[in-house]
C-alpha cells in the first residue's frame, strides 16, 4: 500500500502530542498556524510544497516548523533558539531511527534554518526541512479501478491542473537590499521571505500600510516575499 497524505497528518500529529516539549500540531502553512489563536506554544506545524512521484513512491519536501513565543525584548531568544533546535533533532532521530516510521518513509536529505518572525506574532524557531520518500507497495493491480482497460490504446487529451495560493507571493527578480510588495490584501499581513532557493532568512518587515510593506535586507539579493 502507499502511505497517504492524510496518515502522514495523523501519525506526525501522535508524534507531536507524544512530544512534552510540544503543545499544538498544525498541518498546512506556518502562515495560517500562527493566525490560529486554538493553538498553543511551542507549536510545530508541518506543510509540503512540492514533491516526485516515483516508483518507490511519492517523494516530498516537507517543511516541519518547531516554533515558540519571543518576548518583544529577546530576553528569552536564546533559550526559544536552543529548545526549538533540540525538538527539531529529536524529530529528527525518530523518523531515522525507528523501526515504525522506517515503514512509513525514507529521509532522503535534511537541513535546518533558524527563523525569527516580527509580524503579528512574535515567534522564533527552526525550520526543519526534509526530503522524504513515503513507502509504496501497490503494483499497478492493486490500484482501486474498476472497467478500464489498462492496455488500451492512448488516446489524445490535455490535463490542465490549476493551483491557486492562499496567499500574495511577490518574487523579486533583481539584487537589491530593499524590497518594496504591493500585496493589496487590505490587512496587517503575515510575511515570511525566502532566498531564490526557497530558504527563509531574517529580514526587517516595515509596515506602510494595509497593502504595501517593505523588505530591507543587508546584503543584496534576490527571492520571495509571502503574504497571508
Amino acid at each position: 500500500m502507499i502511505f497517504s497524505i492524510n496518515q502522514l497528518s495523523n501519525e506526525l500529529k501522535v508524534l507531536s502530542n507524544a512530544h512534552y516539549q510540544l503543545n499544538s500540531f498544525f498541518f498546512g502553512s506556518f502562515l495560517d498556524a500562527i493566525q490560529d489563536r486554538s493553538l498553543k506554544y511551542p507549536l510545530m506545524s508541518v506543510d509540503y510544497q512540492s514533491g516526485q512521484l516515483k516508483a518507490s513512491g511519492n517523494s516530498l519536501n516537507l517543511f516541519i516548523v518547531i516554533a515558540d513565543k519571543q518576548y518583544k525584548d529577546n530576553s528569552n531568544l536564546i533559550d526559544v533558539i536552543s529548545d526549538t533546535m533540540q525538538v527539531a533533532r529529536d524529530l529528527y532521530n525518530v523518523f531515522t531511527k525507528s523501526s515504525h516510521w522506517q515503514q512509513i518513509l525514507r529521509v532522503d536529505s535534511a537541513n535546518i534554518n533558524k527563523f525569527i518572525e516580527k509580524g503579528s506574532d512574535f515567534c522564533a524557531g527552526h525550520i526543519l526541512n526534509l526530503g522524504v520518500t513515503l513507502r509504496d507497495t501497490n503494483g499497478i493491480c492493486g490500484l482501486p479501478i474498476e472497467n478500464y482497460d489498462l492496455a488500451a490504446p492512448i488516446q489524445g487529451s490535455t490535463i490542465v491542473i490549476n493551483t491557486t495560493d492562499k496567499y500574495f507571493v511577490f518574487e523579486q527578480l533583481t539584487l537589491s537590499t530593499t524590497w518594496v510588495v504591493n500585496h493589496n490584501l487590505n490587512k496587517h499581513c503575515v510575511v515570511l521571505v525566502t532566498d531564490e532557493t526557497g530558504e527563509p532568512i531574517e529580514v526587517d518587515v516595515d509596515y506602510t500600510n494595509n497593502n504595501q510593506v517593505i523588505i530591507n535586507l543587508n546584503i543584496a539579493g534576490k527571492g520571495f516575499v509571502y503574504c497571508n
